[in-house]
């Protein structure tokens, strides 16, 4: 997710923080990542939990970036599969932030040695812009 200012910034997680938070008791998601912040190494755990119906109507999927972030408020959607896209994409969006931002550099266990990047977490994760392929040219044959 980007931002034109800090404050649309702040102003978007106030109004995630009005949200409640349930826990993540039945995780439908996890991704271990390695972070390096401040110079500091992390253990980061990317959680996203099973989608709910939420007593307004909608449906509301919980999703945290433990070690970093932490929880974030229950992500909505106006069904259980938008509300589990959105919060993949809340949450992968936040590791996208932090390395955009130089404020952290993000590994997978076990392989330190090579540094994730913006554009490997979009493209493993169907975050990149495909363009739509051309129809093929009919041929025609003069039978």
């Amino acid at each position: 997710m980007e931002f034109t200012s800090d404050e649309d910034r702040e102003e978007y997680f106030k109004r995630m923080d009005e949200h409640r938070r349930t826990p993540i008791d039945d995780v439908v998601a996890e991704q271990q990542f390695i972070a390096v912040v401040n110079g500091k190494r992390r253990e980061v755990v990317l959680q996203i939990g099973r989608p709910y119906a939420a007593p307004q109507g909608e449906y509301r999927c919980p999703a945290a970036l433990w070690g970093l972030e932490d929880r974030f408020s229950d992500i909505p959607g106006e069904g259980s599969l938008q509300a589990l896209s959105l919060a993949h994409r809340f949450v992968l969006d936040r590791v996208i932030d932090r390395i955009s931002s130089g404020t952290a550099r993000f590994y997978y266990p076990g392989y330190e040695d090579k540094e994730l990047s913006v554009s490997y977490i979009k493209k493993v994760h169907g975050m990149v812009n495909r363009r739509p392929r051309k129809p093929k040219p009919v041929s025609s044959s003069g039978g």
